[in-house]
């Protein structure tokens, strides 16, 4: 009876953890606008940024590396470690690091669009644990609800969020200002607004930084 008590305890300890377990998303921006995978220094920068966010996660928690650009089967591949004796978060970063690298080794196509918008709408998160999504982008929407060149002008804004679909979630943005064609500040400056409020009123926390200046 003792022995089983315990299975149970044991068995419920697993399940409760396994539910508080959070996600740490890599997203990669794979659109013509991305410094990623062409800019060896960003490139470097992103690595040593993911490995500082794969740093913070606990045992069970999970590492998910996607792509974003055109919604099309281009981007359905993903990369997925969990956090656990076998997989310690050291040797996942170091994994983590070889994937992202092996975009600089091949010819990898720049996708026309950047759905970002889409990205947030169509990929499912679990927020209440606080799962954490980190962008290796530069901001720059450009789909069927953006038009790039009225965004990055100034001229038109991101349409709000459809509800908080990301309460509990935390956003980081890393790579604006570091677009393949420079930007006014005036832009970038209206792009970082822009995101600031989108993610706000989807219900997530926010941060920004532009990559390689900053490290």
């Amino acid at each position: 009876m003792n022995r089983m008590l315990i299975i149970v305890a044991v068995f419920l300890l697993m399940s409760a953890t396994l539910a508080e377990a959070r996600s740490q998303y890599i997203v990669l921006d794979l659109s013509g606008s991305s410094s990623f995978p062409d800019d060896e220094e960003f490139v470097n920068a992103s690595i040593r940024q993911v490995a500082m966010e794969i740093a913070k996660l606990e045992e069970g928690d999970r590492v998910i590396v996607q792509t974003l650009g055109e919604l099309s089967a281009k981007n359905l591949k993903v990369f997925h470690r969990r956090i656990d004796r076998r997989h310690p978060k050291a040797n996942v970063a170091r994994e983590v690091a070889m994937y992202l690298k092996s975009f600089t080794e091949r010819e990898v196509p720049a996708q026309a669009d950047t759905n970002l918008l889409g990205y947030f709408y169509l990929n499912k998160r679990n927020c209440e644990s606080g799962d954490r999504i980190f962008l290796i982008t530069d901001g720059q929407e450009s789909s069927s609800l953006v038009n790039e060149r009225e965004f990055v002008s100034g001229q038109t804004s991101l349409p709000p969020p459809k509800g908080p679909i990301l309460a509990g979630c935390h956003v980081h943005m890393f790579g604006i200002g570091q677009q393949t064609e420079a930007l006014s500040l005036e832009s970038t400056l209206h792009i970082v607004e822009e995101w600031t409020k989108w993610t706000t009123e989807a219900g997530a926390t926010f941060e920004y930084s532009a990559g390689v200046s900053d490290y």
